[in-house]
């Protein structure tokens, strides 16, 4: 908050494995790669190009959603959390 990353911030954007940038993966290409429930479930998918996992918006994405909402939250109306005078808060 002190460093107002939130507008920065690219959530679900990177590899959580290798930190790779991750690119959008046709549905027809993900057949042996995810499981058939996920495949009849979904119809994005994205990979990692450098170690190949491919990921999709599960149900776990909502919650995952809120929380990164609360934590990106600008520090407006709070107390600083970083003291421009090199003392600590």
């Amino acid at each position: 908050q002190a460093f107002d990353l939130g507008p920065k911030a690219r959530p679900f954007s990177r590899c959580s494995r290798c930190n790779t940038a991750l690119a959008p993966l046709p549905a027809a290409e993900v057949e042996t790669r995810v499981p058939a429930r996920v495949r009849e479930r979904h119809e994005r998918f994205v990979a990692c190009p450098a170690c190949g996992r491919v990921y999709w918006e599960g149900t776990h994405v909502a919650r995952i959603r809120s929380v990164l909402a609360r934590a990106l939250e600008p520090a407006t109306g709070r107390p600083e959390a970083l003291r421009t005078d090199g003392a600590c808060s």
